[in-house]
């Protein structure tokens, strides 16, 4: 920030922390404090590190199980990138590898469950809530239901069409939450995730060494428990 300032270029290079300093004022009218503005760029880092770890754990497991789909996951990458590192400009010719990432966040989201408070008297069903009344909202029950997805505890990516996408009511799936407070690094988190899995994808095999099949635990994210033990092959 310090360095930003002396160059006199707080809003001249189109990123998050140009943004925001550039967002002089919060809500209040009171000018955000250095101390503010530290702890908002920290909060993207912070809250993306954990989730993006675990919904990569989560695919690789789920590639390594599933050598039918791994190797359209490869043959892709191959296509595509021809050998090159993959670019931001690649994600939309990706399709195959989104598709694997959605369902991965389907059976395993690590955003599983997240809390809200009542602003105003609601019923939902046959349940009323006043104000300040808290309940939950399960991504990994929503996205487990039949009515919605046919074999929920199946992988598969195929799934995932622009149709299938379409007919989805709201919050049938929602790996991101949703409404005023949803993941501000939604996009971000997409990204990181395609271009890491392509990047690795292109050059190596992830073989499962776990014997025994990975349990869930529901933390502040969902996490493997005893974690994910992997050998890495070179495809070459």
């Amino acid at each position: 920030m310090d360095a930003r300032r002396a160059e006199g270029e707080e809003d001249q290079h189109g990123d998050l922390l140009s943004i925001l300093m550039k967002a002089s004022q919060n809500t209040t009218g009171k000018r955000v404090t250095e101390e503010q503005l530290r702890n908002q760029v920290m909060n993207i880092f912070v809250s993306g590190q954990g989730t993006t770890a675990s919904t990569l754990g989560w695919t690789w497991y789920l590639l390594a199980t599933h050598p039918e789909v791994e190797a359209k996951f490869h043959e892709e990458l191959d296509r595509v990138l021809q050998g090159r590192d993959p670019e931001l400009s690649d994600m939309a010719s990706l399709t195959y590898l989104r598709q694997i990432i959605m369902e991965s966040m389907r059976k395993f989201p690590a955003a599983w469950t997240i809390g809200y408070d009542a602003v105003n008297k609601v019923q939902i069903g046959k349940w009323e809530f006043d104000p300040g009344d808290g309940f939950f909202m399960s991504q990994y029950l929503m996205h487990r239901n039949p009515k919605y997805f046919d074999l929920v505890e199946d992988f598969i990516p195929e799934r995932w069409t622009e149709e299938f996408i379409q007919q989805l009511p709201q919050f049938a799936y929602f790996p991101f939450g949703g409404g005023a407070r949803s993941c501000i690094g939604n996009h971000m988190g997409m990204m990181e995730v395609t271009l890491v899995m392509a990047t690795i994808g292109q050059r190596y095999r992830l073989e499962m060494l776990n014997k025994e099949p990975l349990i869930p635990m529901p933390l502040i994210t969902l996490r493997p428990k005893n974690g994910v033990q992997m050998r890495v092959v070179s495809r070459a």
